[in-house]
């Protein structure tokens, strides 16, 4: 007891010196809890107390833990605020990198570029050939984009959709159609949003999740209890934000991938009637994408593995929702090879750890089979499932 008094004493006579103290008594009570994940896929629960100059600091156990960001893959955010506050209808602009900017459209752009203003952080430009996909007007409908799509297309305020070649976006835009001799000219207001012809490319380097949505790839980045601060890979831009900005972080984006980013090929026992459900996205704007996958068996999910990956990682539990009556057998198989399986129920057996190397295989299935009990509530939510690339 009196080692605390004195302790808080020495915290409060820090404090009012204006001196930062980094003892764990004194900062404790800011810290945030995060998930770390680091290069084998194996995820943490820590406080987090610090990032700067290629390390994390974190309280384990009441112990300071440094950690140098090479060795980690990525951190998101466990409070109730880690869900992000983006809404279906906010004005967005996503890039081929995987940037993800929310705010408005800014006038005065280059015709060639798109000049966006995100709250908080400031005026950012993207080359057009960056772009995949803008909404410009509040709750406007934004166009689907196909794995390889050759158009690109424009819906406007009125609800017509255009098909074509966007040729420049400014305060006028031009945009040749598909048939038609002339292009066609129109102010950026009439422009509702728009899908360009730019294909995806995976996101790389330090990536962070902000809670008003936005995903910014950033140079470098600091983070305390009370302060984000980084600099923008777009622009250079220098930014200082609340610490509470921040959903979570990749520090090498290329090197990991959630399974949610993935389609995967559902089947099922042709004597087994039941309409299968293919597998659901729970929370799939969570920070970093890794959103949990709920499995409703009978069921076979086979996903294709892109190249590079060689590990898969995730916690298997059967939800509350499903305890009274599940009873199920989980197999995980690797071109066809099963190399995990495990009986599941509600009781005794309702977790399991996975992780697999994946040893050049082309194909990931996820099967779920009966138990004792008949298919009822035979559900399994896949944690955080999630490739490692070297």
């Amino acid at each position: 007891m009196r080692v605390r008094i004195v302790q808080s004493l020495l915290c409060f006579a820090a404090v009012a010196a204006g001196i930062m103290a980094d003892s764990p008594g004194c900062l404790a009570q800011e810290r945030r809890a995060f998930v770390l994940i680091d290069r084998d896929l194996r995820a943490d629960t820590v406080e987090l107390a610090r990032i700067e100059d290629g390390w994390v600091e974190c309280l384990r156990s009441g112990l300071i833990d440094r950690r140098p960001t090479d060795d980690l893959l990525a951190l998101l955010r466990l409070d109730e605020i880690e869900s992000s506050r983006f809404e279906a209808g906010d004005r967005v602009v996503e890039l081929v990198d995987g940037q993800r900017w929310v705010g408005a459209p800014a006038p005065g752009g280059a015709p060639d570029q798109l000049a966006w203003k995100i709250d908080r952080i400031g005026l950012l430009s993207a080359p057009l050939e960056q772009v995949r996909r803008a909404r410009l007007l509040p709750r406007a409908a934004l166009p689907a984009l196909g794995e390889h799509e050759a158009e690109e297309r424009l819906i406007l305020a009125n609800g017509d959709a255009l098909s074509g070649l966007l040729v420049s976006l400014g305060e006028e835009v031009v945009f040749e159609v598909n048939g038609s001799a002339e292009a066609t000219r129109l102010p950026l207001r009439q422009v509702a949003s728009l899908a360009l012809a730019n294909p995806a490319q995976r996101p790389e380097g330090l990536m962070l999740w902000l809670v008003d949505g936005s995903v910014v790839k950033a140079q470098a980045c600091r983070w305390t209890p009370g302060t984000l601060e980084f600099t923008t890979a777009t622009g250079g831009l220098t930014c200082r934000v609340e610490a509470d900005m921040l959903r979570g972080m990749s520090f090498a984006a290329q090197r990991l991938m959630p399974l949610a980013a993935l389609s995967p090929r559902v089947s099922r026992d042709s004597a087994n009637l039941r309409v299968v459900e293919p597998p659901r996205l729970v929370d799939a704007d969570r920070a970093v994408g890794l959103a949990d996958v709920e499995l409703r068996g009978p069921i076979e999910a086979r996903y294709d593995l892109p190249r590079g990956a060689t590990r898969f990682a995730a916690t298997a539990i059967v939800p509350r929702y499903a305890a009274l009556w599940a009873d199920l057998h989980l197999s995980i198989l690797l071109d066809d090879r099963i190399v995990f399986e495990g009986a599941m129920d509600g009781a005794g057996h309702s977790r399991r750890e996975i992780a697999l190397e994946l040893d050049g295989a082309s194909s990931l299935a996820i099967r779920i089979g009966e138990g004792g009990r008949g298919p009822v509530q035979d559900v399994i939510l896949l944690q955080r499932p999630m490739l490692l690339f070297d």
